[in-house]
């Protein structure tokens, strides 16, 4: 009896869907763990988290804070500084896009992050 196999990743897709709409965003931020500093670009947010990029790779699971100037209202930039966590990383043009999620942020970085997302 030949039976088609399953394809394992064929729910994939709808699992991978973001729950969050994402807003470019093309500033400096930082990431700060145990004394150390790294600095990329970012490249967009959700109300979730964030895609930054990095010189050098970072390990999935790991935590920093992250600072970055939210812009607001009136072009004045809100520095944000948040808890994140590493999701994913991948190599892209020598560089690493890194997905950020944040780890409980507090009511007023929600809503700044809400605004500016616009969702």
């Amino acid at each position: 009896m030949n039976q088609k196999a399953s394809a394992p990743f064929a729910n994939i897709s709808i699992a991978e869907k973001r729950q969050a709409t994402r807003r470019p965003l093309f500033c400096k931020a930082r990431l700060a763990s145990n004394g150390s500093m790294l600095e990329g670009r970012t490249l967009d947010i959700s109300t979730d988290g964030i895609a930054i990029m990095l010189d050098v790779n970072v390990a999935v699971g790991n935590q920093y804070a992250l600072q970055l100037p939210l812009p607001g209202a009136n072009g004045q930039s809100l520095l944000l500084q948040l808890r994140v966590q590493v999701m994913h990383t991948v190599l892209a043009q020598g560089r690493f896009r890194v997905g950020l999620k944040f780890l409980a942020p507090d009511m007023q970085a929600k809503n700044l992050i809400k605004q500016f997302v616009g969702s």
